[in-house]
């Protein structure tokens, strides 16, 4: 496990997070193809929520080397807008090439297991990635004058639920030696640090976008020792060596999704 600075290493770990307690649901992460440009209009994505009754934003993968920056709008809605559809919420937010934009509105209570619509416009110099291979088996692509139906195609997307979800960590090897650190149960592909501290206590974290959240560790010997992200499903490993000096410590991991932020167990190594 990389030994860093606590300062920088939260830093680098709540970059790009989402506000509020918003947390990913729905998410096809799948860039595969230039799915669409925005000057071709009336481009929609369809989903349904499986596990989380509200939505409070969403986001989209925009096409690398297709325009530069830009405002890009995102609106929630019951059904196309050329088929009678009330929009539900919408929001803006600047949006780059090659990079995810995520907008974010107050939680608006959804149905689950029913078709919501997620429509893309506010420009017309960017695109949108996607897949042609069907990987989200609960919507498809909608796009050009009409919204044209493509049933077996995605675009890069993903929905925000406040929907709170409970990641547990779990603690596997000899200390001193190889010890594994094993994530469930999280928020997918969020960044996230696996702090360590001698004991246990109530440390707050006091700046950035974390600011406020309360950790389950003391501030004896505190630092961040991996960062990285939760992974496509939540879940996930890292390893390490461990020297004698550590062992009988304590970590746990925070997630940057929300201020404050989400937290796993404390986890006590060998």
């Amino acid at each position: 496990m990389k030994r860093v600075l606590v300062c920088v290493a939260f830093a680098a770990a709540t970059s790009g997070a989402a506000l509020g307690q918003c947390n990913i649901d729905q998410n096809q992460p799948n860039a595969f193809v230039y799915m669409a440009a925005f000057s071709q209009t009336d481009l929609a994505q369809s989903f349904q929520h499986q596990t989380g009754d509200n939505i409070c934003g969403a986001g989209i993968f925009l096409q690398p080397g297709i325009g530069g920056t830009d405002n890009v709008r995102i609106s929630l809605w019951d059904a196309l807008p050329n088929q009678g559809g009330n929009m539900l919420a919408e929001a803006s937010a600047q949006g780059t090439q090659g990079q995810w934009v995520d907008v974010f509105w107050s939680a608006v209570n959804i149905s689950l297991n029913t078709t919501y619509y997620l429509v893309f416009d506010g420009n017309t110099t960017l695109g949108i990635s996607g897949d042609v291979n069907n990987p989200y088996p609960h919507g498809q692509v909608y796009a050009n004058p009409g919204f044209g139906s493509f049933p077996s195609f995605d675009y890069t997307f993903r929905t925000y639920s406040s929907q709170q979800s409970n990641p547990t960590i779990r603690l596997v090897g000899d200390c001193p030696g190889v010890v594994g650190v094993f994530w469930a149960d999280c928020p997918p592909n969020q960044q996230m640090a696996i702090a360590f501290a001698y004991s246990t206590g109530s440390f707050v974290i006091p700046g950035g976008p974390c600011a406020g959240t309360e950790l389950g560790l003391g501030s004896g010997g505190l630092r961040v020792v991996y960062t990285g992200t939760t992974g496509p499903d939540g879940s996930g490993e890292t390893r390490g060596e461990v020297p004698a000096c550590a062992c009988g410590g304590f970590v746990q991991m925070i997630i940057a999704d929300g201020n404050p932020c989400s937290t796993t167990n404390v986890g006590q190594l060998p």
